[in-house]
């Protein structure tokens, strides 16, 4: 038991890291909305820290836990969050050198509907989405799965409202276009 919570914590820790740098120390051109889109992110997203040291360190005493569930559910967990890493970068590499930490509309900047993209707007936040709620379940108490993914997902949604503003804004009825074939982050239901 005390492995999985280990294993939980430190890949907790290194992808928290890991998304603070590419969140705080983005390119500095944005869209006008986007510094206030970024702050949000990083202020949910340092929620991890505290939920992680409340469910790791009270173990199988802390409120909310489920352990009729374990180890499945941390296995689960950790596969869900496998599954968000894994699409994460297909999306990263996809876009390329268009990706970017901010949302900015760069020189010579093209509307991919490619690859993962055919399917969803915005795999990079389903990723995203997908890791935080494999942690949650690999840390097996739902109260901390609650946590994380509820104000997660609110910086999310507002971080989309403000690229669907610029690509709109940029790429006009072809953006419009591709709105209507794909969803955000659920192929065919989201």
């Amino acid at each position: 038991m005390e492995s999985i919570y280990y294993a939980v914590k430190v890949v907790a820790l290194l992808w928290v890291l890991m998304v603070a740098f590419i969140v705080i120390f983005g390119a500095n051109q944005s869209v006008e909305k986007d510094r206030s889109s970024r702050i949000f992110m990083a202020i949910t997203l340092s929620t991890v820290l505290p939920i992680l040291r409340y469910s790791v360190d009270a173990g199988w005493t802390a409120p909310g836990t489920f352990p009729w569930a374990f180890p499945a559910v941390s296995y689960i967990g950790f596969f869900v969050f496998s599954l968000g890493v894994l699409i994460n970068w297909t999306g990263i590499l996809t876009l390329n050198k268009q990706w970017s930490a901010v949302v900015v509309i760069k020189k010579d900047h093209k509307l991919i509907d490619s690859s993962i993209y055919l399917y969803i707007r915005h795999p990079i936040y389903a990723a995203i989405l997908l890791e935080i709620l494999g942690l949650g379940l690999a840390l097996g108490n739902w109260i901390a799965l609650l946590a994380l993914l509820i104000p997660n997902a609110a910086s999310l949604a507002y971080r989309i409202y403000v690229e669907e503003d610029a690509l709109a804004k940029h790429f006009g009825d072809a953006y419009a276009n591709y709105a209507r074939k794909t969803k955000r982050l659920i192929p065919g239901i989201l």
